[in-house]
């Protein structure tokens, strides 16, 4: 099992707060299979950890995510997609992404991580995952497929997060609800 630092866990928390939050007012998307949310450029955030935008589609078997940032740089860019769902506001949810933090709370490169209620981590492996970085583009994408969501697959709450090479966080964006296809 792979501890995540304090500062990465009250990040996580922070956004699932956030989440309940804005479910309190309005939420980025219509409730269908496929919502995506975008923001304009932030002249004070660094390129590479700058969310531009975030898609996501709830099939049945799958969830599909993108994250666009402004640039992609692959030892500096931490990058995820935060899954939770809807009923369960308190936990599990899976972060996935792309992660450089430098204190090898987890794994760097491509990571699926389950956070339970306590805020423990555990890294993911699941038959199926998929996570491609299109470095020109900006790209980071995650196919998930449901079953390993366990308790979290349904209709999920979806936001995106990045973070310095400490933990710190940098960007958010999101909310989007998608039920399930």
């Amino acid at each position: 099992m792979i501890r995540i630092r304090a500062a990465s866990i009250l990040t996580v928390l922070a956004l699932v707060v956030t989440t309940i939050g804005l479910l309190a007012g309005s939420v980025g998307s219509a409730s269908a299979e496929k919502a995506e949310l975008g923001q304009q450029y932030d002249p004070g955030t660094p390129a590479h950890l700058d969310i531009r935008r975030i898609a996501v589609d709830n099939r049945q078997a799958v969830v599909k995510v993108s994250v666009k940032l402004a640039k992609f740089a692959p030892r500096r860019t931490s990058a995820y997609a935060v899954l939770q769902n809807e009923r369960h506001r308190r936990g599990p949810y899976y972060v996935v992404g792309w992660s450089q933090l430098t204190d090898d709370s987890i794994p760097k490169g491509k990571v699926l991580i389950k956070i339970n209620r306590r805020g423990s981590a555990t890294p993911v492996r699941c038959a199926g995952l998929k996570i491609t970085i299109n470095k020109k583009r900006g790209l980071i994408q995650a196919s998930v497929p449901q079953r390993c969501l366990g308790s979290t697959a349904g209709t999920l709450l979806v936001s995106a997060l990045s973070e310095r090479p400490d933990g710190h966080d940098v960007d958010e964006l999101g909310t989007l609800r998608v039920r399930r296809g």
